[in-house]
Formats: C-alpha cells, sequence, structure tokens
C-alpha cells in the first residue's frame, strides 16, 4: 500500500521554525525540514485533522498570518526526493550512518540506513544525540527498549554495541517496514520489532530505554517506562525543546529517576536518566 503524507510549507522567518515544530511536533506533525526562508512540516495524510491544525495554527503566537500551502507526497516520490539530499552522517567519530548507494568507509561502527520518509537518520539532532549519549553506556550484553523507533537506527546501533532481547516499537506502518528492512541490511534481524504504543510494555523490563518522540508522549509515558525499568536502568529521551527541560525534569523526578547527562543542540534536547529505586 502507497502511504501518502501531507506536506504543509510555510513561508516564514526562521526564527519561527522552533516555535512552529513545537507546536506542531505536539499535533502529530512528526518530520519537519527548516529552510532559510521557512519550513515544511509533514503528517501522514490519514491523520490530519483540518479543524485540528486551524486550532493549533490559531494557539501559535505570530503565526495566524503565515502564509502556507499544502501538498500530498506519495512514498516513492519522498523517497526519490530524500536520497537526492542525503549524505552520510558521522557521530563522534566513531559512528558512521550511511545510505546503500554511498561507500563504505573505515569506522569503528557503521549503519547503513535506507533513506524513507521514517523519522531517524541520523541528521536530525534528536537522532544524533541519542546516538551520542548511547556512546557513553555499556550496552554490551544489556537488554534494550527502543519506543518510537522510526527507521529502526537505534534499536540497530544497539545491536551493533550487542545489546540483547532488543525491542523496537512504532505506531506507524511505514516505520515499521522501514525498521523491519534496515534491521535486515545491518545484519540485526534479532530486533523484536513491533507495532504498537506504550501499552505494549506491559510485563516488560529492561535494562536501557530510549525514547525519541515528543514532549506530549513523554511527558505521558514517563511513568510507564520507569515500570519497565530494571533496577539502575538507563533511560535516554529526546524529541523535546529547551524551553519544555524542565517539564520533563519535573516528571523525571516525580517518576523515581535521577538526570545523568544531557546534551542540547539547535534548542533540541537529549537526557540521561538513571532509575535510583
Amino acid at each position: 500500500m502507497i502511504m501518502e503524507y501531507l506536506e504543509i510549507r510555510f513561508y516564514c522567518k526562521p526564527a519561527m521554525n522552533e516555535i512552529l515544530i513545537a507546536w506542531l511536533g505536539n499535533a502529530g506533525f512528526d518530520m519537519f525540514e527548516e529552510l532559510e526562508d521557512g519550513l515544511k512540516a509533514y503528517i501522514p495524510s490519514a491523520e490530519f485533522d483540518e479543524r485540528n491544525f486551524k486550532d493549533v495554527i490559531a494557539s501559535i503566537p505570530e503565526a495566524e498570518n503565515i502564509p502556507f500551502d499544502k501538498s500530498l507526497i506519495k512514498e516513492q516520490n519522498w523517497n526519490s526526493q530524500w536520497e537526492s539530499n542525503f549524505e552520510p552522517v558521522t557521530i563522534a567519530d566513531k559512528v558512521h550512518i550511511r545510505a546503500p548507494f554511498h561507500p563504505s568507509k573505515n569506522f569503528e561502527t557503521e549503519l547503513v540506513i535506507e533513506p524513507k520518509m521514517s523519522f531517524g537518520t541520523g541528521h536530525h539532532a534528536t537522532t544524533s544525540m541519542m546516538a551520542e549519549l548511547m556512546l557513553s553506556l555499556d550496552i554490551n550484553g544489556k537488554s534494550v527498549l527502543d519506543m518510537g523507533c522510526g527507521s529502526g537506527i537505534l534499536a540497530i546501533l544497539a545491536a551493533k554495541f550487542k545489546a540483547v532481547n532488543i525491542v523496537a516499537v512504532d505506531n506507524d506502518d511505514w516505520a515499521i517496514e522501514n525498521c523491519l528492512e534496515n534491521s535486515t541490511r545491518n545484519n540485526s534481524s534479532d530486533i523484536k520489532i513491533i507495532k504498537g504504543e506504550s501499552e505494549i510494555l506491559k510485563g516488560l523490563s529492561f535494562d536501557i530505554i530510549l525514547a525519541n518522540i515528543n514532549r506530549n508522549v513523554l511527558l505521558a509515558d514517563i511513568p510507564l517506562y520507569v515500570e519497565s525499568l530494571n533496577k539502575n536502568g538507563q533511560l535516554l529521551l529526546s524529541g523535546f525543546l529547551s524551553e519544555d527541560r524542565q517539564m520533563i525534569l519535573n516528571r523525571a523526578a516525580e517518576s523515581g529517576l535521577l538526570l545523568q547527562k544531557e546534551l542540547s543542540r539547535l534548542n533540541w534536547m537529549a537526557m540521561q536518566f538513571i532509575k535510583v529505586n
């Protein structure tokens, strides 16, 4: 089945991009492309609610008069466009992420990710910061959950670091398909890939949980993640902006988590917590 995404192209000053991303990210838009003269935001067309979109725009400070246009993008059209602009990514000089059509390089760890419209190719600041935090962990032999796995890049990276019992979860059919393809391509077919949301956590436990989603989902699900964390387990979070930092910290503290490390890039944040009880 060909999946369609709705692209909304905003024409505005770059300073408005972060504001738009924050509001739209909490309204179901799951991919963004920042431009010199505005922003492109993407949402599965089947999930787009015109009334909700208008309400969100009306709520954003200074956004009511920003011009925009809408267009549908089919999967194969997006893939051609994405591939033409896709460049390899290097994280901390240790992890090299490339597409199948790029030559292999002599790096300690290399991931081959088919560039499709699934969040997580290493280009976005949240994905690269999550990967950077993972580099500081001892993942060998640990059980790992990747919530909102998208392309599967973080689950695959965990497999490269010799994690065991890796589970990758997403609620999007397109992401699940892409994750399956990428796990096979990277010889990581032992990853268990599940379509679902946080309800799948019941009865499961992990040493490390990775969640690169958005602020509202994180705030709602942090207590569920903690329930599924083993003692001294690590929770890595991203997908939220700097202005959301205190809300995330508060919810984490309420849930018995202690902040270990945090990163910030392009106003996006990533945090590493430990379960202290």
